[in-house]
């Protein structure tokens, strides 16, 4: 077989071909749109509810991508007590392959604080998301992936990574409910 045959593997396309749907990219040009659900559901929904496809999904890229730009500052600037306000209490994070539960808001606090602390002694002062996607579910929730890549100020790469969140709707804004870390 020769080399151009050969078919690199794309995470996006395989979780496409598993789900049966067209996952949206949230690599966005700042066009605020929402996300429909049309044709991508049967009628009816578990538990008999009717699903209506003309309902647009209030989501936008925008909203994901200036919700984990203002994460990316708070991390970077070790402010556990700001990132601490965008997690929920209890917080499930999956980490090496390892389920971590914290029950409650000092936990979740404590858990910041060594995260942040591990980040500033790798030298990492830039943070760039290479790449955003998000799947709404519904008008309430969401589910992103990010690709992230943490640099020195020099630019020299410390960690390139890609974590997934669970996000719920809180006013206006995201709420991260649980993390997992791709190992």
């Amino acid at each position: 077989m020769s080399e151009d045959a050969v078919t690199t593997f794309d995470e996006r396309r395989w979780w496409e071909m598993q789900l049966g749907v067209k996952l949206l990219s949230r690599l966005y040009t700042g066009a605020a749109r929402g996300v429909s659900s049309a044709g991508r559901a049967p009628a009816l929904q578990a538990g008999g509810h009717r699903f209506d496809p003309g309902t647009l999904h209030r989501s936008t890229g925008d909203e994901f991508d200036v919700f984990f730009a203002r994460y990316a500052e708070r991390y970077l600037a070790s402010d556990v007590a700001a990132m601490s306000e965008i997690y929920e209490a209890p917080l499930l994070a999956v980490r090496d392959g390892v389920a971590l539960h914290f029950a409650d808001r000092g936990a979740v606090c404590a858990h910041l604080a060594e995260l942040t602390a591990g980040f500033a002694a790798s030298g990492a002062a830039r943070a760039e998301i290479a790449s955003l996607y998000a799947t709404p579910l519904g008008t309430s929730g969401a589910i992103a992936t990010v690709h992230w890549l943490f640099s020195e100020a020099n630019g020299a790469l410390v960690k390139d990574f890609h974590t997934t969140y669970q996000l719920l709707r809180a006013g206006d804004d995201w709420r991260i409910l649980s993390y997992t870390n791709h190992d």
